[in-house]
């Protein structure tokens, strides 16, 4: 008999066991002790995130959902998605994934976000959303345009991990999957020390259009400038996630726009001076969740958005 439940400090050492051999067996060889040390090489006590599958008193299954903070609100990153290869399309996931939705749904999650092959995650609400700048760095664009690396040194954390410190201050972090400063002009040092210490070829780093000091300073020496979605997003509480999506925004037009889902109660969304507000809207027209999803968070053609949404400069919106 398969029992689902929320796994415990007892499962730590099986879980890691678990993914590891599941990310190794359809990819390539994973120590995630290395490659993700903060959640499982540290005090984290990372089984807390965790749902399983157990059959026999052995994990077949396994995810995980990892809070962060949006914004003063609570979202859930769903990660390590893992189902022991001689086990698969016994439904596992599909009940794992329903009880991760419905956790996060009863506690107030704003939404949650995942990484995956789009259909698949379609059928538990996740849709492709958020919109972001895909910035290509080379080490030739920064010979270029060097930044000034004096002081600054590059201390690792984890595989191709680091934090960036200067004069024993850290000033941000800088990974195989980006990089982050304090202060965006940091970034092309950073950026150099990286690649001399990796000997990488190339880094992508992703922005969000409302970052625009880190767009500035970026843009101006990047190989080239791709748009593309963040990842896959299934929200819990539209009101919240557009309203806190549109507030930082700094150039938004007036207008007003009323959203009507199958999943709660329709509400007018009014910018008036670069101001949000949100009130109760009173009409029976509704739209299916998971296209307004892609309306309000994807990246849609212009010709394929409604009229009234059109007419803004909000959409798509980014998280």
């Amino acid at each position: 008999m398969v029992t689902y439940r929320k796994a415990t400090k007892e499962d730590g050492e099986a879980l890691i066991e678990l993914i590891n051999y599941v990310f190794s067996f359809d990819h390539c060889p994973h120590d995630f002790k290395k490659r993700n040390p903060g959640m499982y090489n540290s005090d984290y006590p990372f089984w807390d995130d965790h749902y399983v599958a157990e059959e026999n008193g052995k994990l077949l299954a396994t995810l995980s959902v990892t809070k962060r903070d949006w914004h003063g609100f609570l979202c859930g990153h769903i990660g390590q998605v893992s189902v022991h290869p001689y086990h698969r399309g016994r439904g596992f996931m599909k009940v794992l994934m329903k009880m991760a939705n419905d956790d996060m749904a009863k506690n107030g999650f704003v939404f949650g976000e995942l990484n995956g092959l789009r259909q698949r995650y379609e059928y538990f609400g996740y849709a492709q959303g958020g919109v972001t700048y895909k910035l290509l760095i080379t080490p030739t664009n920064l010979r270029h345009k060097p930044g000034n690396t004096e002081g600054i040194e590059l201390k690792e954390i984890g595989f191709h991990q680091y934090t960036a410190i200067r004069n024993g201050k850290e000033i941000g972090t800088v990974s195989d999957y980006g990089a982050q400063t304090t202060c965006a002009k940091d970034l092309p040092a950073v950026l150099q020390l990286y690649f001399d210490t990796t000997g990488n070829k190339e880094l992508t780093i992703r922005v969000k259009p409302y970052e625009t000091e880190r767009l500035s300073v970026l843009s101006d020496f990047c190989e080239k400038i791709d748009t593309a979605h963040m990842m896959q997003y299934r929200v819990f509480r539209l009101r919240d996630a557009i309203r806190t999506c549109l507030e930082q925004r700094t150039d938004l037009w007036d207008g007003s726009v009323t959203i009507a889902s199958d999943t709660e109660a329709p509400f007018t969304v009014t910018v008036e001076n670069g101001t949000v507000s949100v009130t109760d809207a009173d009409t029976t027209e509704t739209t299916d969740f998971m296209t307004l999803q892609r309306l309000l968070f994807g990246l849609v053609p212009p010709v394929l958005m409604p009229k009234e949404m059109a007419k803004t400069n909000w959409f798509p919106l980014s998280f």
